[in-house]
């Protein structure tokens, strides 16, 4: 409004002068006059206009290649043809398409090695990477060679990935029935205390033996013995072997369960696994304090009943405690308003209607609620989360539990957070997260925990999975270090064989800042007594040792840092198994692959017939040329013709009126 103000004003003021000037024809001085103020306005204001141009674009194909182990194994002496069949797909692709060839393992790499030594297979980081990856347009189709074992990450099924493009499969390996006798999960305590006794149980299961007799076989580095006969029943057999133990003296003890090979099997290195049971000649003290009584009290104090290193206190109300006498807090509607002598020890803490919001903020720094009021909110699956190793299945059972009852408005997680479990609801909200600190914490946005227990017995006659996620979010806090001025910290207990083992420390000053101005050095110990010292590595406030890959067995470490005269040390222990993850099962998992084209409207076919898949795709006109139009914005101010412009209109101004002096 101003500009145009201005604007008619300039016009009129030149107009008047000129005319009582006698000018001849003022109205030309007053229309140049005019269009320069104007112009000026112009460039002040300096629009951005948009500028669309239209490019023909051949679309891109992303070629995913699985360059795990299990690949190696099922294709056996295939490997050769198999490259040959992805390097002719590739080419013939080339002709109408732009093609992104990846291979992936645990991570992704922007090449095709065709070694077979991966580790782990990551199938949703490749997906993810398959659109990332493709640059501001999303691919045309994505082609994945796999054979639809994965062992690490989340569960592409159940985990919404940013795919438009169409997901066609080719299945690398047998998809008959192959004789199979195996160890699946093993559950055990992580930490017992010394005197005490535990149950470990296994995971029993057999594929192609129907009848078979045998018997599982349990034997431990302290002496321990346990034996578990059973019959295989159907071609598909799921079962169980239980196991009481006794914990002796203190220390880290190996156990391996161990079935016999059964006639025609060919892969037999899953008949085998190996644990570790770390025995402490201590118990951990835990508080478990509720504002008022709830279900989730005894759901939780049930949970942790199976672990003898726990010793569990439940109290209810608002009645101060000593929590310095604990060891970990679980406080359930707590702070309250009003609440007082809430110590700084490893905490979880879960938002209830009698929560105090912020008193809540106040006292711990993994999420921020902001609002008030309650909301029901399901939970999606774990990704990213590398905190502790969340149970199998969890994908799966997630789809059928309740909602919790959420405490809260809108919710930020703290950057050096991680969220176990999201809210679906929410943006990005978290649900329960857990951040390591001084002290530890944890944070679950709602309650409703006894819900998803009955839940979980209703569908599985066991309550398993559920009670696994809080004696590990339990254990994460147990093992915190609280206030110490010096610590290491490992990002889990148990790693797998061929994995980079990391070790990450801490050192504060007199302010509780993280600094790392002095030298640490760490001394690691294999269970055969073997040292090895290292220096650790200054990053950003903090240090880092990389450990690179381990052979499998129990190792123990201890550190030390010299800072204001004063020496700090800290250590832990952890072990590295010897289990084969890729070999555990073999063969393609043909409902899983034709669960994931059929969500992303795909198709499944064996890698020989790759070449049909080529046919289909130029049938389905997916390998056209694309029309795409981008936008691109231009400020009037960077057009500097507009600046010539205005000169000229202020030349002829000028002239007019020199013509008229």
């Amino acid at each position: 409004m101003l500009a145009v103000i201005s604007t008619l004003a300039a016009g009129w003021l030149t107009y008047r002068a000129d005319r009582n000037k006698g000018f001849s024809k003022p109205w030309r001085t007053a229309l140049l006059r005019s269009l320069l103020v104007l112009g000026v306005w112009v460039l002040l204001l300096a629009p951005t206009l948009s500028f669309q141009t239209h490019q023909l674009q051949r679309p891109t194909v992303v070629l995913l290649q699985d360059d795990s182990r299990s690949i190696g194994a099922a294709l056996n002496a295939d490997t050769g043809a198999f490259r040959k069949t992805l390097d002719r797909l590739s080419t013939q692709l080339e002709q109408d398409a732009r093609v992104i060839r990846l291979s992936f393992g645990a991570t992704v790499r922007s090449d095709s090695s065709f070694r077979y030594t991966g580790a782990f297979t990551n199938i949703s980081a490749s997906l993810e990477a398959a659109v990332t990856r493709s640059g501001k347009r999303s691919p045309a189709v994505i082609i994945l060679a796999t054979d639809g074992r994965y062992n690490a990450g989340s569960n592409p099924l159940y985990t919404t990935l940013p795919i438009t493009a169409p997901v066609h499969l080719l299945s690398v390996g047998d998809t008959a029935l192959e004789k199979d006798l195996r160890i699946g999960r093993i559950y055990a305590p992580r930490v017992v205390a010394k005197g005490s006794s535990f149950e470990v149980r296994a995971d029993l299961l057999a594929t192609g033996l129907d009848g078979y007799a045998t018997t599982a076989s349990l034997q431990g580095s302290d002496g321990a013995r346990g034996s578990h006969s059973f019959t295989v029943s159907g071609m598909r057999f799921d079962g169980a072997a239980s196991y009481r133990l006794q914990a002796g003296k203190a220390g880290i003890y190996s156990y391996t369960v161990q079935l016999p090979i059964a006639p025609g099997e060919v892969n037999t290195q899953n008949n085998t696994r190996r644990f570790y049971v770390e025995v402490v000649d201590q118990k951990k003290k835990v508080l478990l304090a509720a504002a008022v009584p709830h279900p989730d009290i005894k759901a939780i104090r049930e949970a942790l009943s199976t672990v003898e290193a726990y010793e569990v206190t439940v109290q209810t109300g608002l009645t101060p405690v000593n929590m310095s006498a604990y060891d970990v807090a679980i406080l359930h509607g707590l702070p309250a308003s009003g609440t007082s002598g809430l110590a700084q020890i490893p905490s979880w803490f879960i938002a209830t209607p009698t929560t105090s919001i912020p008193e809540l903020n106040a006292a711990q720094q993994t999420v921020a609620i902001a609002g008030g009021g309650q909301r029901f909110s399901y939970a999606l699956p774990p990704t990213g989360f590398s905190l502790f190793t969340p149970p199998p299945g969890i994908d799966a059972l997630l789809e059928r539990l309740p909602p919790l009852t959420v405490t809260g408005s809108s919710w930020r997680v703290a950057g050096d957070a991680q969220s176990l479990f999201r809210q679906r609801e929410g943006s990005n909200a978290p649900l329960w997260a857990l951040r390591s600190g001084r002290p530890a914490e944890a944070v679950t946005t709602g309650e409703g925990l006894w819900r998803w227990r009955l839940a979980e017995y209703r569908q599985r006659k066991e309550q398993r999975i559920v009670d696994e996620c809080i004696r590990q979010t339990v254990a994460f806090l147990a093992a915190g270090t609280g206030d110490r001025k010096f610590r290491l910290e490992l990002p889990k207990w148990e790693w797998n064989d061929g994995e980079g083992v990391v070790l990450n420390g801490y050192l504060l000053n007199a302010g509780n800042q993280s600094v790392n101005d002095a030298a640490v050095t760490v001394t690691l110990t294999d269970s055969a007594g073997r040292v090895r010292n290292y220096t650790m590595d200054r990053a950003g406030s903090s240090y880092r040792l990389s450990l690179g890959s381990l052979l499998p067995g129990s190792y123990r470490y201890s550190g030390r840092a010299v800072a204001d005269g004063k020496a700090y040390t800290d250590g832990g222990s952890f072990v590295v198994s010897d289990m084969p993850i890729e070999l555990l099962q073999t063969g393609a998992d043909y409902p899983f692959l034709q669960n994931l084209a059929g969500r992303y409207r795909g198709t499944v076919r064996p890698w020989q017939q790759a070449d049909s898949l080529v046919q289909q795709l130029r049938a389905q006109d997916l390998l056209k040329p694309r029309i795409e139009t981008d936008a691109t914005p231009k400020p009037l101010i960077d057009w500097k013709w507009m600046f010539l412009v205005l000169l000229l209109i202020a030349t002829a101004e000028w002239a007019i009126r020199r013509y008229n002096s």
